[in-house]
């Protein structure tokens, strides 16, 4: 055992006296400890294993495995590692080295491992699932998509597979066949409240709205404390125009997890929908959002310093979830594109996950583009002050995907709400929206805005 692993071993291992266990036996009892979950008792007689027998595999293994699932990923990855050394053709342990990898975020060498596994026994559903999570995890959903095939052409009621496939084809927009594979797993677990969730989505983007609100219901007879599937409620119920069943379903959404802020956000944007909520009462609610969701609202006093020199281009930035095949892109696109670049720098900021043609055209004309998916709010807040950025623009409001968690660490000196949505964000962080008189037309309402509000003729 290499000095690194040793370590970790002697950390595992803690102080105390012990009993010696022969290996055969130990690691025999270790592992049926390990598959009832009985992890303490199986860490303790891995531990003795190493004790006695500093290069045993199968315990170096186990006890990384272990490792991992008490957070030590670091630990577990060098007791794994010895493993493979002392063993380089141990299928289960690059099994498990690539889980690690995963979960450190290492994700090509995480799909090294795993098909280093798979060329020494392809037959392994585990593996083809586990190097298909990891695929999908880097955006190769294709080549997720055969994964996940043939971890279920192994083992055909491998429901987290389904259910995972299923997941992929819909992103992948492969609407029949996810609802075929759902479907699929529900055969094989008929008490599957995720699946129905999952289902419940396809059925709502295919325009299916009865369906898709049977399906939430099951998944909620099956697990009534699931806010994600409330909140999905919500949206089937929206679009059925059944708007007090929807406000009830992400208001109970709320009341399972207070801090579900883009479940609040729906709220608030089908709140625009309902001719009983007044303005006055949709302030309210963008306030408490702000209230519940953000810590320590930042005021314009703690700004970072703006360089003054008046010969300099001004930086803008332009935040959206819809630089995309999208309403929204009818309108920021020719605005990207025809900016004064003499005196303006344009930035995108695309929480856009899947790119099309509309997303080449916009990315081509800004001087700037920065995908915002996978990285957490303070992450794009960070990188936006690290660009300099002058002037914020949200185009998206309380919709769905949006980034007004990053707008309330104020990135930038100026920020503004404008175009993708019709009301305001709460925010005290935000300084402007931008309206016109028709959407804003009483001077006497400007009130119940966070935001100052800049009506620019026909500005919508």
């Amino acid at each position: 055992m290499n000095r690194k692993a040793r370590r970790a071993a002697a950390k595992a291992r803690g102080g105390g006296g012990r009993k010696a266990v022969p290996a055969d036996a130990g690691l025999k009892a270790a592992i049926a400890h390990h598959q009832a979950g009985r992890l303490g008792d199986a860490k303790r007689i891995y531990v003795e294993i190493l004790s006695d027998n500093p290069d045993h595999a199968a315990a170096l293994n186990h006890l990384g495995v272990i490792m991992l699932r008490e957070g030590d990923a670091e630990q577990g990855l060098a007791l794994i590692g010895q493993a493979i050394a002392l063993r380089p053709d141990y299928v289960g342990a690059y099994g498990n080295l690539g889980i690690v990898l995963k979960d450190l975020g290492r994700l090509d060498e995480a799909a090294a491992a795993l098909r280093k596994a798979l060329a020494l026994d392809p037959g392994v559903a585990k593996t083809h699932y586990n190097l298909a999570n990891v695929l999908n995890a880097q955006d190769n959903l294709d080549e997720a998509v055969a994964a996940y095939d043939e971890a279920v052409r192994l083992k055909p009621d491998y429901i987290a597979a389904l259910n995972n496939l299923g997941i992929v084809l819909t992103l992948q927009g492969k609407l029949e066949t996810a609802d075929t594979v759902f479907r699929k797993a529900l055969a094989h677990k008929p008490d599957y409240a995720e699946a129905y969730g999952n289902l419940g989505v396809v059925l709502t983007k295919q325009g299916r709205l009865d369906e898709a609100v049977t399906a939430f219901d099951e998944g909620l007879k099956l697990n009534g404390d699931d806010p994600l599937t409330y909140n999905l409620l919500g949206g089937a119920l929206t679009d059925q125009g059944k708007l007090a069943e929807a406000l009830a379903a992400r208001r109970q959404a709320l009341a399972l997890n207070a801090i579900y802020a883009d479940a609040h956000s729906s709220l608030l944007f089908g709140m625009n929908y309902d001719p009983r909520m007044s303005q006055h009462d949709i302030y309210a609610e963008s306030r408490r959002w702000e209230e519940v969701h953000v810590a320590h609202p930042i005021s314009r006093e703690r700004l970072r310093p703006v360089d003054p020199d008046p010969d300099r281009r001004l930086r803008v930035g332009y935040v959206s979830p819809d630089f995309r095949r999208h309403s929204v892109s009818h309108f920021i696109g020719p605005l990207v594109a025809g900016h004064d670049r003499r005196a303006f720098e344009v930035f995108c900021y695309a929480e856009v996950a899947r790119p099309d043609d509309w997303t080449a055209r916009i990315r081509d004309r800004a001087d700037a583009w920065r995908s915002t998916v996978g990285m957490d709010d303070l992450a794009v807040a960070a990188k936006i002050r690290e660009d300099g950025i002058d002037i914020l623009v949200d185009l998206a409001g309380h919709t769905d995907k949006n980034r007004l968690l990053v707008f309330a660490e104020r990135p930038a000196p100026v920020q503004v709400s404008w175009l993708g949505y019709p009301n305001t964000t709460g925010l005290t962080a935000m300084d402007y929206r931008l309206t016109d008189a028709i959407a804003d037309p009483a001077a006497a309402a400007d009130a119940l805005y966070s935001e100052n509000l800049v009506r620019l003729a026909r500005g919508f």
